[in-house]
């Protein structure tokens, strides 16, 4: 063979090896981008347990619970919206639900027994459980809102870990009914359906779950070397099994991404540093086994969900704006003083006094005390040292004589820039207006010479009479002073005698 011979060969060996990395690293490629969705997992640390969530790639995992309680195997439902867990926050284990943020926790089962390994059904309307109730364990179902607690199995076995199909029909679980082994079975989502074995094998079968489109299961189950690996198999009895993984440690709890490209997984293969992480490989062949956490803690039972619609929290208080009383402004704890559903953050009346919050702390009273209004002269709910018209009048208290007395024409008789309505002295003259014969004459002595109440400054008659006219009648008694007139005619005589 000669050199061009060789040569030839070489590079179409060299076009062979390009193609199959550039396979390669598009099915990679492939794979990664239909990762979507989030991964939930619980981390087990110091005797506690908190339920996370992780992108697909490990990135950004998120604790949704932080109680310090034991909370424990998460499950989303279809559309990622919920998680279920099971928690012993209330002294013993129970089955929770809550939102995919972690947001609004709720105890659905409280019973004195323990209650886990909780299951969404795919539409979110049903949740399959473990319960202890009935002093065995055996496979409960109930509603989503806890009601219609109904056990399936009644079994004296031991029954775990149920998983619902695509469709919601059927669940599968791991029992040890079969001579002590634990194998996978299945069953119709009602009481008393038929419970089918699906692994009938000599080992042990655990944490069974569906792939995305029910056609097959997989599953972890302990070989010949007593190793727990990944284990697949169609969802028929019988069927032949795959094995995904293959280590001489424990690989556990396999949850299907939601496009079924995926699982991931559990295990414990680097236990030599004490951890137990959670992995993800290609659910058609085991490759690409990747460790997805990496902490002191134990983190186990994956649970795949697609990325929900969150629910919108625009204040980023942690509360979803439906619910939020407050939904622009940050308002976590919910504060409400006055009670009337408008969080303190953004109510600008905390009291419901009718007066501002900016007003009261402006004017040194209590937002939060609809007992401690501030002066309001006029009482249009303005307090004075903020209102630009104290009395209402139309006139800016900037320009107005009189700031608390309505006063529009800013009439002012003595010119003291203190308005009549408000000047105790109209006529500057030293008497008060209250008592002034002449309130807005100045009349200082008070001179009345007829004596009718009316001071001589602003008496159109003052004086003795001039004339016969001023004596009709009964007005010669107006000039009763400083003569006295016994009469009409003691009057008609002094105007025409002087006497």
């Amino acid at each position: 063979m000669n050199r061009r011979s060789n040569l030839k060969i070489v590079l179409l060996m060299l076009i062979v090896l390009a193609g199959i990395a550039m396979l390669a690293s598009l099915s990679r490629t492939t794979t990664a981008a239909a990762a979507q969705g989030r991964i939930a997992f619980h981390r087990n640390l110091d005797f506690s347990s908190d339920i996370y969530v992780m992108n697909p790639d490990g990135s950004s995992p998120v604790n949704l619970t932080q109680n310090g309680a034991r909370n424990e195997s998460p499950s989303f439902t279809g559309d990622g919206a919920k998680i279920a867990f099971d928690s012993a926050r209330d002294g013993n284990r129970e089955i929770y639900v809550m939102n995919a943020d972690g947001s609004a926790p709720e105890n659905l089962t409280e019973d004195p027994a323990n209650d886990f390994d909780p299951a969404f059904s795919p539409d979110g309307s049903k949740i399959a459980f473990t319960s202890l109730r009935d002093g065995n364990y055996e496979i409960y179902i109930m509603n989503a809102d806890g009601s219609g607690q109904t056990n399936l199995t009644n079994n004296s076995a031991s029954e775990f870990s149920p998983s619902f199909s695509p469709d919601g029909t059927k669940i599968v679980f791991e029992s040890n009914r079969n001579g002590g082994f634990k194998d996978i079975y299945m069953m119709d989502a009602v009481p008393g359906s038929v419970q089918t074995n699906l692994t009938m094998s000599s080992g042990d079968e655990t944490s069974p779950t569906f792939s995305p489109d029910g056609s097959q299961i997989a599953f972890a189950s302990r070989d010949i070397d007593f190793d727990w690996e990944i284990y697949v198999m169609d969802a028929v009895p019988g069927s032949a099994r795959s094995q995904l993984t293959s280590n001489l440690d424990g690989d556990f709890a396999p949850a299907f991404s939601p496009d079924g490209s995926q699982i991931a997984f559990e295990s414990d293969r680097n236990f030599t540093d004490g951890n137990i992480e959670v992995y993800v490989m290609n659910a058609v062949d085991g490759s690409g086994q990747t460790r997805l956490t990496n902490s002191p803690a134990y983190d186990s039972s994956p649970s795949w969900g697609i990325l929900s619609q969150p629910n919108p929290d625009a204040d980023g208080d942690g509360v979803p704006d439906a619910t939020d009383n407050c939904p622009l402004a940050a308002n976590p704890d919910q504060a409400d003083n006055d009670g009337d559903a408008q969080g303190d953050a953004c109510d600008p009346d905390d009291d419901n006094d009718g007066q501002s919050d900016a007003d009261e702390i402006a004017c040194g009273s209590d937002p939060l005390n609809a007992a401690s209004r501030a002066a309001d002269n006029d009482a249009d709910n303005s307090p004075d040292c903020v209102d630009s018209d104290d009395d209402n009048d139309g006139v800016a208290d900037t320009a107005d004589n009189c700031q608390f007395s309505a006063n529009p024409d800013q009439a002012n008789a003595d010119s003291d820039s203190q308005g009549d309505v408000c000047d105790p002295d109209d006529d500057n003259d030293g008497v008060a207006d209250t008592t002034d014969n002449c309130p807005l004459t100045a009349n200082p002595d008070q001179a009345d010479f007829d004596l009718d109440g009316i001071g001589d400054p602003c008496d159109t008659q003052t004086g003795p009479p001039t004339n016969r006219d001023q004596c009709k009648n009964s007005d010669w008694m107006r000039f009763d002073t400083p003569r006295r007139f016994n009469n009409q005619g003691d009057c008609t005589r002094f105007v025409t005698t002087g006497q």
